[in-house]
């Protein structure tokens, strides 16, 4: 809580069913709305002191002096003016803290053009840039691996066929001894990826919690512009320097991937959207990545063609990074401040030390017993489980597919960059466009019928769309959510069914454009993974929702792992003789895995602790 000054001001007295109601004049650029802890014990009636000002917030308090408390429901707050707090404790996006909520801001005069954008608008171009700069070397780094598969097999074999200088030529890694150490050193980095993203998520959970998300955001990207620089430099080093600089590429990578990396845009979405706005903010920002994913592929291979260089895509690639850690670093405010990493600190109560804060969130995952319905609530663990499963399944369709239809059609390359495009373009899509509208439309269907649970105030500048009028929104009472959690459940499950019936659709068309038609329907169901998300996060504390979110990133990593194994040991063994079989064997998971999710139950979201309880009301 911010800290209020103790000496008295103005103040005005009127007569309410409490022997004391008190109207309150706040600075004009500073809004609070408290407990009735945060009040003085020594004086009564209770009041929150502050200067006086023409244009002010009020905040009408109705205080019983018998027990020096705030009864349920006589609280009304107006706002009228902007906010002047500007360093980390009071970010420009608003923040719950703990029990009370603060409304922090910049300057008018500093920032007003910046307050017109909603957090989504602030954080989509980095979900974008990062996004494209991480994955617009990726056709060029199967070339570098093939390279430095093919070195090191003559290094351990036939040192004195290496040129003295530049690369190995071409036809000596044309031999079956080299494939063999290009596709291990392929599977290789796919572990390690999994295993980056397991380590990477749980890090990052550990660290913003205490540093912010800010300062680990930056250091992702930071380890991404090392690992490009690192291939720069290898290009230009010899023998086994070459190979130690791709090491160091490979670890830098393995730690800053797409995935570690927008699992913290999401922390951050999560942290400054309105709970009701949260499911579409997530699938826009969802929506936006996927755009930079397939602008990379298409681009990436363009430059590196196009300049005959392998360094290129490395330069272009580090730029990006670079200018984007400049916008997070002076543009983007943070969002999780001091107060409340120092109150999340505060809940951290076994404090494990080296590898083990790294395995802190699976401990979210552990069903925890509800003494106020005599029962234990598992949904975060079904929430584990239903990912596991589907995770292990759809990893490795997308490879299937392409591998199905180069054996089954002789698919071209051409053909196969045609199916990757259509698949992502649709993606954006729905994630950018049509989940926020199926969202929309859906509320009024699952309004729950009980009334919500508070938490205290709005947490987002504006509406996820940007847009609508600041006092009108401010004046609204922030709750957990007014929409029922079956919305994203059901939406999860339908997004899956969909995916799942148009793999089997795949398998049994035989012309490009049916193919292409069901690969269009595969999209269709991309809202999944935003949806699900937001589901996860709404079972937790809001303190506790990124470590939520990184365990189930962690689970998801584990199948992700698991589903080469799995899923490639089904396409060997059929691909000659039923190779549809990967389609009805992808299907059965997922129809499994997203039965899991009906288990979850509504009751069993997250719910302010009554003892916290401050009911906000509006005119």
């Amino acid at each position: 809580m911010v800290g209020i000054p103790k000496k008295s001001t103005t103040f005005c007295q009127t007569s309410s069913k409490f022997s004391s109601s008190l109207v309150y004049r706040a600075h004009p650029q500073i809004r609070y709305s408290a407990s009735h802890s945060d009040f003085d014990s020594d004086h009564d009636p209770k009041i929150l002191r502050q200067p006086c000002n023409k244009r002010s917030s009020q905040l009408f308090l109705s205080i019983d002096p018998t027990t020096s408390r705030i009864p349920p429901g006589r609280v009304m707050v107006q706002h009228r003016s902007p906010i002047v707090e500007d360093d980390e404790q009071t970010p420009l996006l608003a923040a719950v803290d703990g029990g009370q909520a603060i409304r922090v801001g910049r300057s008018r005069s500093g920032s007003r053009e910046r307050r017109r954008f909603s957090p989504t608008t602030l954080i989509a171009p980095i979900a974008i840039i990062c996004r494209l700069a991480l994955l617009l070397p990726s056709t060029t780094n199967f070339l570098i691996s093939q390279g430095a598969a093919c070195r090191l097999w003559y290094l351990l074999h036939d040192p004195s066929s290496i040129p003295p200088i530049g690369r190995i030529p071409d036809e000596l890694c044309e031999i079956p001894e080299v494939d063999k150490y290009y596709a291990a050193f392929l599977s290789v980095l796919a572990a390690l990826d999994g295993v980056g993203t397991v380590v990477g998520c749980g890090a990052a959970s550990y660290f913003a919690g205490k540093v912010g998300r800010k300062p680990v955001l930056l250091t992702f990207l930071v380890l991404g512009i090392a690992a490009q620089s690192f291939v720069m430099v290898s290009q230009l080093a010899q023998g086994w320097m070459q190979l130690l600089f791709l090491g160091l590429w490979v670890l830098s990578q393995t730690l800053s991937n797409p995935i570690t990396t927008i699992f913290v845009i999401n922390t951050y979405i999560v942290d400054v959207v309105r709970a009701e706005d949260r499911t579409a903010a997530l699938s826009r920002i969802a929506g936006w990545s996927s755009l930079g994913g397939a602008l990379s592929f298409s681009l990436g291979g363009t430059i590196t063609t196009q300049t005959g260089s392998m360094i290129a895509i490395y330069i272009v690639g580090v730029s990006f990074l670079v200018a984007i850690c400049l916008y997070i670093a002076f543009i983007l405010p943070e969002s999780f401040p001091a107060s409340k990493r120092e109150e999340l600190q505060r809940q951290r109560t076994d404090g494990g030390h080296g590898i083990k804060v790294v395995f802190e969130p699976l401990k979210r995952l552990v069903p925890t017993y509800d003494a106020d319905v005599g029962r234990y609530n598992n949904r975060l663990f079904y929430c584990a489980i239903h990912i596991l499963l589907v995770s292990l399944a759809d990893s490795y369709a997308v490879v299937g597919m392409i591998l199905y239809f180069t054996t089954q059609y002789k698919y071209t390359p051409a053909q196969t960059g045609y199916v990757l495009t259509t698949l992502s373009l649709t993606g954006v899509f729905v994630l950018t466009a049509l989940i926020p509208v199926i969202v929309r439309v859906l509320k009024p269907f699952y309004a729950r019928k009980q009334d919500p649970t508070p938490i205290d105030r709005p947490t987002s500048d504006s509406s996820s769309d940007g847009s609508g009028n600041e006092e009108e929104e401010d004046a609204q009472a922030q709750v957990v959510s007014e929409t029922s959690d079956h919305m994203d459940v059901h939406i999860t499950i339908v997004s899956w069914g969909v995916e799942a019936l148009a793999y089997i659709v795949v398998g049994m068309t035989s012309t490009i454009a049916t193919q292409l038609a069901s690969v269009v329907c595969i999209g269709l169901g991309a809202g999944r993974t935003p949806v699900f998300r937001s589901l996860v996060v709404s079972s937790v504390d809001p303190l506790k929702q990124g470590e939520a979110l990184a365990a189930i990133e962690m689970v998801s990593s584990v199948g992700m792992i698991l589903s080469p194994i799995v899923m490639g040991s089904v396409v060997t063994a059929t691909i000659a003789s039923a190779p549809r079989t990967l389609f009805y064997v992808h299907a059965a998971i997922i129809i499994v895995g997203s039965s899991v999710l009906f288990l979850i139950r509504d009751s069993d979201r997250y719910k302010k602790p009554p003892h916290e309880e401050l009911r906000l009301h509006t005119d």
